[in-house]
């Protein structure tokens, strides 16, 4: 059986093509590596600095903006049957999940005080990346969802 030249050529290029395909998978896998590992560090951070920023809730004819400042102070405006009512005040982060507003948080329809007059809050992120916090253990309570853009 006689070998041409063409075959010789097909069978030397052949290690060459595997060489290219293990390249691209290689970089693929190392790629999806990178992202997973950024999306991790997004998705993990529940620090001041990350829940910092400004969240809305509305229920019923009521709509409240609570403004989150990083050194852990707050400011919410509440408007409800045509009137706003503007407080300030401090929050802190309590466990893993956990939000503790200071008692000069507005009430808000559903949620009541606690101990010593404070409002507790449960901090949720959805995908990792989008933070909510329920002030109720039930969905229909108050919920404040963190605006990309106000």
């Amino acid at each position: 059986m006689a070998t041409t030249y063409s075959t010789i050529v097909c069978r030397l290029a052949q290690p060459d093509i595997r060489r290219k395909r293990t390249i691209r998978l290689t970089v693929c896998i190392c790629l999806f590596v990178a992202l997973f590992l950024a999306w991790y560090y997004v998705a993990a951070d529940y620090s001041n600095e990350a829940m910092a920023g400004t969240y809305m809730s509305r229920m019923d004819s009521t709509k409240s903006v609570l403004f989150l400042s990083r050194d852990g102070t707050f400011q919410q405006q509440v408007y409800r049957a045509g009137k706003v009512e503007h407080t300030q005040g401090t929050w802190r982060r309590v466990g893993e999940g956990g939000v503790v507003f200071s008692k000069n948080f507005l009430k808000i329809s559903g949620k009541e005080a606690g101990q010593a007059d404070e409002v507790y809050g449960h901090v949720e992120k959805k995908f990792g990346l989008f933070f909510s916090i329920n002030l109720t253990e039930e969905q229909s309570g108050p919920v404040f969802q963190k605006q990309l853009i106000y």
